[in-house]
């Protein structure tokens, strides 16, 4: 594994006298790594994470530590979604990369109190991160979300062409749209850029 980054940490005192100080600093720093190798007969090494996850994060040679792999839609070679003969979706036959669970960067903004009693705070900011929700996949695959209201009321046809590149012409129920888009990992991944005020 190497790792490559930096970090920066800035500082000044805006405001003093002699009853009254005022300091401030700002930090943000930023790693990136790649793993060289593992051990000589693995290529990739899958990292411990919920075996019904549908998402894997795994630590592949010259790939990032933490990078996670999900099923996506198939598409044929025009772009156009593949679908299986009963109008469900259909996911590639391999997880694809699709973000990476470590920010890329990590930022932060502290300010002691000048006196006490006085207020003072922190924020820290990691950015440009992404993550899984399974319960967001939960709860659309067993028809609780909000969302999964939607083609209750005479179903949906969705666009995309059968393998014969034939276009899908086959009506499906909200239940069977939800249950096969919920088995598609990559339409639960998120940016998980936050702020955290303290």
């Amino acid at each position: 594994m190497t790792n490559k980054g930096f970090e920066i940490l800035l500082g000044g005192m805006p405001v003093q006298t002699s009853k009254f100080t005022w300091d401030i600093s700002l930090n943000m720093s930023t790693n990136k790594n790649k793993l060289v190798e593992v051990i000589e007969v693995l290529t990739t090494l899958c990292l411990p994470q919920p075996t019904r996850a549908l998402p894997r994060v795994w630590a592949t040679v010259s790939g990032g530590y933490g990078d996670i792999y999900a099923t996506t839609y198939e598409r044929n070679e025009s772009g156009q979604m593949v679908v299986t003969d009963a109008g469900l979706f259909r996911a590639a036959a391999e997880k694809k990369l699709v973000g990476n669970y470590q920010p890329d960067w990590v930022g932060g903004l502290n300010m002691p109190s000048p006196m006490e009693g006085c207020l003072s705070g922190s924020l820290l900011m990691p950015a440009s991160a992404e993550v899984y929700s399974g319960a967001d996949a939960g709860l659309d695959a067993t028809g609780v979300s909000e969302r999964s209201l939607e083609y209750r009321e005479g179903g949906v046809i969705i666009d995309g062409v059968r393998a014969d590149s034939t276009a899908n012409t086959v009506s499906i129920s909200s239940q069977q749209y939800w249950g096969s888009y919920s088995g598609i990992g990559e339409n639960y991944i998120f940016d998980r850029t936050q702020y955290k005020a303290s």
